[in-house]
């Protein structure tokens, strides 16, 4: 089962609670099924545009095509499922940080993405995240693909995740005195400190050796 890798900012996000969703660019192979992979009901995201009659009939009232996993078609293997837990890792080939569940996946266009995705995202507005996602595909404003949002809850944090918030604070203090600013929202709390707060938020404090994938 793959980890879900964020950037060490976007890291900082999800560990706060401040990121509970994430998006994905979609392959040309990938399938939403609705149920399950069994009922043979799916949807193909990468093939269709906003106008086609079949992708119209599926929208909620947000223009989300709510899916229960996502499957690549030419090796079966899922990708992402409601239900499971994946590992969060800050960066590819880094280790795990702690573990999410993921309880929502949905299809959508990008620029209809909502005020509260955004702000699920980490985000102010809409228009902070359209732009961001599309900087990062080093495309236009006319860039507008089907994005796979994963919705997701902070289930664990392990005792690498609170020694990596510590750091990660730490060094955007040290970077701040050079002239560089910090990301919005990075404080620099201390190990017990955070410890209590995931306590009282019932997120399971675990040691280091957790699965990673």
């Amino acid at each position: 089962m793959p980890a879900l890798s964020f950037t060490p900012e976007n890291m900082y996000k999800v560990l706060s609670m401040q990121k509970t969703e994430t998006s994905r660019p979609v392959r040309e192979d990938e399938r939403g099924y609705f149920s399950g992979v069994a009922d043979g009901r799916y949807v193909c995201p990468a093939q269709f545009s906003a106008g086609t009659c079949e992708w119209l009939m599926s929208f909620d009232a947000f223009k989300r095509v709510v899916v229960r996993s996502s499957v690549y078609q030419k090796t079966g293997l899922t990708r992402f499922e409601c239900g499971r837990d994946y590992a969060i890792v800050p960066g590819r080939g880094k280790s795990a940080v702690g573990r999410v569940t993921v309880w929502g996946l949905y299809y959508q266009r990008l620029k209809d993405t909502t005020g509260i995705a955004a702000c699920n995202e980490g985000f102010n507005n809409p228009e902070e995240f359209i732009q961001l996602y599309q900087s990062l595909y080093r495309k236009g404003p006319d860039f507008n693909p089907v994005r796979l949002a994963i919705v997701f809850k902070l289930m664990q944090v392990n005792e690498r995740g609170l020694d990596w918030l510590v750091d990660y604070a730490e060094s955007c203090l040290k970077n701040s005195d050079s002239g560089v600013i910090a990301p919005f929202g990075v404080n620099p709390i201390s190990k017990p400190t955070w410890r209590t707060r995931f306590e009282r938020q019932e997120i399971e404090i675990v040691n280091s050796n957790i699965e990673e994938a």
